[in-house]
């Protein structure tokens, strides 16, 4: 005879190893669905990366395109026009996942840009100090000479640091889309709202918003993303902003001191970066002087002291008014990474590390002002990182192979 507190026991015990049993078929079933979701996930992400890059080869500027993915995935790409540079989208899909991704595009460029075109058919440059001209230089009759001045003789064997070819009687030109940068070309057909003071993000998964403000516009809070903000008055950006890859437009722009964010700009008479700006890689700030009326205003780029662009500084004049170019104006400590075109005048006392374009040169030391010399002015396109994509402004540029700047 088996006692009944037996049975009780092995039908508890059965029900243990039954529960257990069906714990472990449990944790592995869902340990096998998260290995699936979580491989499908990384299949997700890395069609959105080619995507990207498909986007980047095969889709035209403003264009977009389906991509069928081997697996069987597909992706809408879309390829943008944003400022100086390139946005790839791509919304990719493999059901029940869907993964968004963007990239800001640069071009590799070819040939490799002179450190310093200065054109013209006058006596060539003449410098001083601890100025130093690192690479390929194009002067006029291609020459450079010591100078004297305000106390300072040049004390380096070599003149320049590369090679001197005599540059022609003006500057290379531009692309025919930057000879005349104007508000329409950055925003298109872009419906204008009224400017909302908030934080904000913006995804550049949809349209672009477009903020207009006839009155003078102060940012002192966080904007990120697909978003123009335009001002027909000025723009003034505090010190506590965060701004990540907007766009500003205006005729004045400023920059209180210590700001620091990814921006690019479009102006047409006056930028300023006050002391310790920094405008992060890959930042762009454009100057275009308009026709004036007997305006005898100068238009003008200022970075003050330990300021800093990363990206480019593109300066363009539809007057062409010798008595009065527009002014480019670099102080002691200051740096720009990247390409400088400017056609008018440039005073570089700080540090470019890249490539000069300017009309004139000049600069004002021991009470004077003298034309086309360089006092402690430093020119490298040597010390340029090869990460560094420069802005295809000339016409003589020819895109290489596409390369992502950024991800976001």
């Amino acid at each position: 005879m088996i006692r009944a507190a037996a049975l009780s026991y092995a039908i508890v015990f059965s029900l243990l190893v039954g529960l257990i049993c069906s714990g472990v078929i449990f944790i592995a079933a869902t340990q096998k669905k998260i290995e699936v979701l979580q491989t499908n996930k990384e299949h997700v992400l890395f069609d959105s990366y080619a995507a990207v890059r498909f986007g980047m080869y095969s889709v035209a500027p403003g264009d977009s395109a389906q991509f069928i993915h081997v697996t069987g995935d597909t992706s809408e790409v879309k390829h943008q026009q944003w400022g100086a540079f390139s946005m790839i989208t791509s919304t990719t899909h493999k059901s029940p996942l869907s993964k968004q991704r963007s990239a800001l595009i640069g071009m590799i460029q070819s040939p490799q840009l002179p450190c310093l075109y200065l054109p013209g058919n006058s006596g060539g440059l003449k410098i001083t100090g601890n100025t130093k001209i690192e690479g390929t230089a194009y002067l006029p009759n291609a020459q450079v000479e010591r100078a004297y001045i305000a106390g300072k003789n040049y004390p380096f064997d070599e003149l320049v640091f590369g090679k001197i070819i005599a540059a022609e009687l003006g500057l290379p030109p531009l692309k025919k889309q930057w000879q005349n940068l104007l508000p329409t070309n950055l925003v298109g057909t872009t419906k204008a709202q009224s400017y909302i003071a908030k934080d904000s993000v913006y995804s550049f998964h949809g349209a672009s918003t477009y903020f207009q403000s006839i009155t003078p516009l102060v940012i002192s809070h966080s904007i990120s993303g697909n978003v123009i903000i335009h001002s027909f008055d000025s723009i003034f950006v505090e010190a506590q902003a965060h701004l990540n890859n907007v766009i500003l437009i205006a005729p004045i722009v400023r920059f209180e001191s210590g700001f620091s964010g990814t921006v690019q700009v479009l102006a047409h008479e006056r930028i300023i970066c006050e002391k310790d700006v920094h405008l992060l890689y890959p930042s762009v700030i454009a100057l275009n002087e308009l026709t004036l009326r007997n305006e005898l205003t100068k238009r003008y780029i200022l970075l003050e002291e330990n300021a800093s662009v990363l990206g480019g500084i593109l300066i363009t004049s539809q007057q062409a008014d010798y008595r009065k170019l527009p002014f480019l104006e670099l102080r002691e400590t200051s740096v720009v990474a990247g390409l400088v075109y400017n056609s008018g005048e440039t005073e570089p006392k700080g540090t470019i590390i890249g490539s000069l374009y300017t009309f004139q040169l000049s600069v004002r030391a021991g009470g004077g002002a003298y034309g086309n010399h360089l006092v402690d002015a430093i020119i490298s396109q040597k010390r340029l990182p090869d990460y560094f994509l420069l802005p295809g402004w000339l016409e003589s540029q020819a895109s290489v192979k596409s390369k992502v700047i950024t991800w976001l």
